[in-house]
């Protein structure tokens, strides 16, 4: 995955005749307004303030990098361009500016998923794509010990096209309709949020995070950054105060793997060095010792889980760092852990009758029959499975035959079956599948094709195709697959008998995306938003969402679908809980709350 933000203005070069419209636009077909294609560009203004849209959603851009004017063209720096270049491509397609301090008039972009190559040389108008030959109307420049090249040449090289519209830099895979009324509209806009020169809240040494909103009450932590640790300092505001009161807790709480279990906050704290876990009742303010864990190391150890199950705690460990570390699971009896389950990287645990079966997977070396089934009043555990295969993890196998695993926390266990995602570990193409395991026997079935995330509900199996990225439904008492999303869905979310998703042209979860909402009794899929989302929050009785595009805000979806913006402005954080939603601002400080 590419670094998104901070590499984003660091050196390329653009270059166009500054005349009102690109010289190099051409008659080329347009097809989208800047409405449509807004979710799938890059915008920089010409008067550049450190801030960009990217795929729909605004970015800080940080770095001393000024876009310039030579021989009357825009010239902006190289790693800018192969950034911004990057960026319109899928998420594994990333242009690399590389540049040697041997050569220091040359500069190669160079993009691994497209076989392609690119070569500037400052003050020369010859470029080579692939070593082959291409010359340039403006040759590369250097300014102010930064080389920039020129911007037609380099976009039509890179595969990009660029359009200018009154101060606006456009990048995109396809041209954009200038004239269309929609584009007219909103250009404004977003010139107006470019051109914002403030910068986001910051806290040297310092940060402050929401952390549950109870009642009126606000619950933040701040953190501060020492040289050889940090310390949590928990604090409460009431809503529409401005005095706050900290919050004391015993020890050297850990705040930052802390977790909002109901009404309870989570957290380990140290004392001479010895951890315990701890609750925090919100409702009461008052703190109980759930369990000692002995001597503990906060540099390399976090709590992972923690679950309250049929009247006990149920806690995972972490210990060690990622590479050499491993994980626990203990059940709490009479203030004390016991010991359930001891592995690598546990990916997710299911409590059914008196047993408990985990998931655990090993990233470095892989693992096969890696479910175990725990009889949690004797501690025997028993392998779940076949010997040949690996569990709650998806392979994705790529064109050059090579595998990424990924976990995924889909278990379910009813009716003496097990129904987990898998494959098979001795046959390198196999992507896997959702399995249903005989807890009797170890015999198992698969029943999808190949799949990353799936939801069992009743005798139906929702999931993610991974080939086509639909959103597919298995009956599985008539053993018949029916698409009901024909879109590549992203962010799936199961609430309250709704699948929400979100959708964006490039398919990548972590770009902006339109949300919609399937709702399984009806079978109605229902558009909940009008512009691409940047997140969106799941409330007990009402959902909510962000946007960081033209229109920056809070959102929430109304009964009759459409939507109401709360708050103006870019959102950094968001809590939503049953007692409304608390909130900080990117460009302002404080602490807020809305219904």
């Amino acid at each position: 995955m590419k670094n998104r933000i901070a590499l984003f203005i660091v050196t390329f070069v653009l270059a166009f005749q500054f005349n009102g419209s690109l010289a190099f636009a051409g008659d080329a077909l347009i097809k989208k307004s800047m409405v449509e294609a807004f979710d799938q560009a890059v915008i920089i203004p010409y008067h550049y303030q450190g801030k960009a849209f990217i795929n729909g959603a605004k970015r800080d851009v940080y770095g001393d990098h000024h876009i310039v004017k030579h021989n009357s063209r825009i010239m902006v720096p190289i790693r800018l361009m192969s950034y911004l270049a990057s960026e319109i491509e899928d998420d594994r397609s990333e242009w690399q500016a590389i540049w040697q301090a041997q050569k220091p008039k040359e500069v190669l972009l160079k993009n691994e998923k497209l076989h392609k190559t690119i070569q500037f040389t400052v003050n020369n108008k010859t470029m080579l794509v692939n070593n082959k030959s291409i010359k340039m109307d403006v040759a590369p420049q250097m300014v102010n010990g930064q080389i920039v090249l020129p911007l037609r040449s380099a976009s039509e090289a890179l595969g990009a096209h660029i359009d200018w519209l009154d101060g606006l830099i456009v990048i995109s895979h396809e041209p954009i309709d200038l004239q269309h009324p929609e584009t007219k509209a909103i250009k404004g806009r977003i010139l107006a949020e470019l051109e914002d020169s403030r910068k986001p809240i910051s806290y040297p040494n310092k940060s402050i995070d929401l952390l549950s909103k109870f009642g009126k009450k606000l619950y933040f932590v701040r953190t501060a950054y020492g040289e050889r640790e940090h310390t949590y300092t928990l604090f409460e505001r009431m809503e529409g105060e401005s005095k706050e009161k900290q919050v004391q807790l015993p020890g050297k709480p850990i705040l930052s793997y802390a977790k909002v279990v109901g009404d309870q906050l989570i957290f380990i704290s140290l004392e001479k060095d010895q951890g315990t876990i701890y609750a925090y009742d919100l409702a009461k303010n008052l703190i109980s010792k759930i369990a000692p864990i002995g001597q503990w190391d906060k540099q390399e150890g976090w709590l992972s889980d923690v679950r309250y199950l049929d009247q006990a705690w149920y806690v995972t460990l972490h210990y060690g760092d990622l590479t050499m570390g491993y994980e626990s699971i203990y059940k709490v009896e009479n203030g004390a852990l016991r010991e359930l389950a001891s592995g690598k990287n546990f990916v997710t645990f299911e409590k059914y009758g008196e047993y408990l079966y985990a998931e655990d997977f090993h990233f470095m070396t892989g693992s096969t029959r890696n479910i175990a089934k725990i009889d949690m009043k004797t501690g025997q555990s028993t392998a779940i499975g076949q010997p040949d295969y690996t569990y709650g993890v998806y392979r994705e196998v790529t064109d050059q035959g090579t595998s990424m695993n990924y976990s995924q926390s889909s278990l379910y266990v009813m009716d003496d079956y097990l129904y987990t995602i898998g494959y098979k570990e001795s046959d390198p193409k196999d992507k896997g599948g959702v399995y249903k395991i005989n807890l009797k026997d170890q015999s198992q079935t698969k029943l999808t094709s190949a799949t990353n995330q799936f939801w069992l509900i009743d005798d139906k199996i929702y999931y993610i195709d991974a080939a086509s990225g639909t959103f597919k439904m298995l009956d599985t008492t008539k053993g018949v697959v029916k698409t009901i999303i024909d879109q590549k869905v992203l962010n799936v979310r199961l609430h309250q008998g709704s699948f929400y998703y979100t959708v964006n042209g490039k398919a990548i979860a972590y770009n902006a995306g339109v949300l919609y909402e399937y709702q399984i009794a009806s079978g109605q899929n229902k558009k909940r938003s009008e512009h691409a989302v940047s997140a969106y929050y799941l409330g007990k009785s009402a959902t909510y969402y962000t946007l960081d595009g033209y229109e920056p805000g809070l959102y929430r979806i109304n009964p009759d679908g459409s939507s109401t913006r709360l708050v103006v402005g870019n959102i950094r954080q968001v809590i939503v809980t049953e007692d409304g939603v608390a909130y900080m601002l990117t460009y302002k400080e404080g602490i807020y709350s809305v219904k």
